[in-house]
C-alpha cells in the first residue's frame, strides 16, 4: 500500500486556519476595546463581531480540514494501512481529494467531518448535534446531500480520466467516510457510508470488485502515477 500526499497543500491550508482563528480572535479583541474606550463608536464594535466572528469560522473549518491530528484524511490513510502493494491512495493531487487506485479501478472517497449523529432516515441526510455540541452548528460546515456530491466528484474523476487516457476504461464509485459521526442508517444510503475503521474491511468484502487485467491496473497506476513528482510517498 503507497500513500502519495501532496503535503504542501495541506500545510498551505493549515496555515491559513491559524492565521485566520488569530485574526479572528485580534479583530474580536479589537472592536471590545474600542466598545469600552468609546461607547459611542457602536458600529465598530458590532463590524468587528461580525468579521471576527467570519474569520474565526474560516479558522476552525481549515482546522478540522487540515491542522488537527484526526483530520479526515490522516484518518482515512491510517485506516487503509496494510492493503497490499497494489493500492495507492492519491491525497490532494487529483481533480478530487481522495482516490484509491486499487484491483477492480478506483473509488473516490469523499470525506465528512461533522460530529455528534449523521441519520439516514427515509431518504433524507440529518446532522443531529446533542446539547453539549449545540455551540457547533456555528462553525460546522452544512451536511447538504452527501449522496450527490459523491456522486458529482465521481463524475468529476471520470471526466478526468477520460481526458487524459481516453484508451482507458476503468469503474469508478465513490464512498462516503465520517471520521467522527455517529452513523444511524435506518435506510440504504445510496452511496456506501462508514466510519474510517470500517474502510478495509469494506473493501475486502461488501465493497470488493473484480480484478481489472494487470495491462490495465498498469496503465491506470502511470496515469495516476504523473500527479506526484512533488508528493511525499508514505508506506
Amino acid at each position: 500500500m503507497k500513500i502519495y500526499a501532496n503535503e504542501k497543500y495541506i500545510e498551505r491550508r493549515s496555515s491559513v486556519g491559524k492565521w485566520a482563528s488569530l485574526l479572528g480572535l485580534a479583530i474580536l479583541a479589537g472592536g471590545f476595546i474600542v466598545s469600552l474606550r468609546n461607547p459611542a463608536l457602536l458600529y465598530i464594535p458590532f463590524g468587528s463581531l461580525a468579521v471576527g466572528f467570519i474569520m474565526s469560522n474560516v479558522g476552525i473549518y481549515y482546522a478540522n480540514r487540515y491542522t488537527h491530528p484526526d483530520r479526515p484524511d490522516a484518518e482515512l490513510a491510517k485506516a487503509l494501512k496494510g492493503l497490499d502493494n497494489r493500492h495507492a491512495l492519491y491525497q490532494f493531487l487529483l481533480p478530487v481529494s481522495q482516490v484509491l487506485r486499487e484491483p477492480g479501478g478506483v473509488t473516490v472517497f469523499v470525506l465528512k467531518p461533522h460530529e455528534g449523529q449523521v441519520l439516514f432516515q427515509e431518504g433524507k441526510w440529518r446532522n443531529k448535534l446533542g446539547w453539549s455540541r449545540v455551540f457547533r452548528w456555528m462553525s460546522q460546515e452544512g451536511l447538504g446531500d452527501p449522496a450527490q456530491e459523491t456522486a458529482q466528484e465521481v463524475q468529476s474523476m471520470q471526466e478526468w480520466l477520460q481526458e487524459r487516457a481516453p484508451d482507458l476504461n476503468v469503474p469508478v464509485r465513490g464512498a462516503l467516510v465520517f471520521n467522527k459521526a455517529q452513523l444511524i442508517l435506518d435506510d440504504d444510503p445510496p452511496v456506501p457510508t462508514m466510519a474510517p475503521k470500517q474502510v478495509k474491511g469494506w473493501l475486502r468484502k461488501a465493497g470488493r470488485t473484480p480484478s481489472l487485467p494487470k495491462k490495465t491496473l498498469k496503465r491506470l497506476a502511470q496515469v495516476l502515477d504523473e500527479t506526484i513528482p512533488a508528493a511525499e510517498e508514505q508506506d
